[in-house]
């Protein structure tokens, strides 16, 4: 099957699939889509120790040829201090939840606390910690939309011979070697003979008269075997349906 592969670039997927009647040539037909580039708005978001080194550090996230939409600044860089009370300093720290954008930089004992005598009286310490939040930023970025087309000759039914497009035919077999037939009218009729009476025209048939199916099983072809008149259903496209 002679297949060919092009990729379509547009502002949208729509306008991209408007134009693959033009790009296909005359009696050609799509076998497949495959979706590159959706061409919709994204964001990427970023964090740094300034508002410049967020953007840069988005920047570098972007993906080759992409246009920057907007760029927006979340949150600027900025010290917090909070105050706790704990018995000790690394409890103090465990009862700061904090993100990753932000780190503790400092912890200082402002009030010391009483240890208690029996456990009575006990009072924790007071502790100032001192916090350092990141930069946030955003990026809004768009690619053109992309396509990847893949076309070739419309397939032609093994048992009416007609072509038709990839949509109104089901296949059999292995892909470079698939048999076609007329989803409508001829899928069901695929337990037929393709070609003479005894078998011969069959892709699956040997000159000794042996099939050897998909499943790589050699056995006597069955259309060498009459029931009255007639020939026998072919039990490989019985066997192996493939929808």
């Amino acid at each position: 099957m002679n297949k060919r592969t092009i990729e379509i670039e547009s502002n949208s997927l729509k306008e991209a699939r408007e134009q693959i009647k033009s790009k296909i040539p005359k009696g050609f037909d799509v076998i497949r889509e495959e979706i590159l580039s959706d061409g919709k708005t994204k964001n990427i978001e970023s964090t740094g120790e300034t508002v410049e080194a967020a953007f840069e550090k988005a920047k570098s996230k972007l993906p080759s040829n992409s246009e920057i939409i907007e760029k927006k600044r979340k949150r600027t860089p900025q010290k917090k201090v909070v105050t706790v009370e704990a018995f000790d300093e690394w409890i103090a720290r465990s009862r700061v939840n904090i993100d990753s954008d932000v780190r503790i930089e400092s912890i200082l004992m402002k009030g010391k606390g009483r240890k208690g005598v029996f456990g009575i009286g006990k009072k924790p310490n007071k502790y100032e910690i001192h916090l350092f939040e990141q930069a946030v930023v955003e990026i809004k970025y768009k690619k053109m939309a992309k396509i990847l087309i893949e076309f070739g000759e419309p397939p032609e039914c093994a048992i009416c011979g007609k072509k038709r497009p990839y949509k109104e035919m089901s296949g059999f077999g292995e892909e470079e070697k698939k048999i076609w037939f007329c989803s409508d009218t001829c899928w069901e009729k695929r337990g037929r003979i393709v070609g003479s009476k005894d078998g011969k025209g069959c892709p699956y048939y040997r000159k000794d008269m042996m099939c050897k199916s998909p499943s790589g099983i050699l056995l006597p072809c069955s259309f060498t075997f009459k029931v009255g008149s007639n020939y026998t259903f072919c039990y490989v496209y019985r066997t192996f349906k493939v929808i």
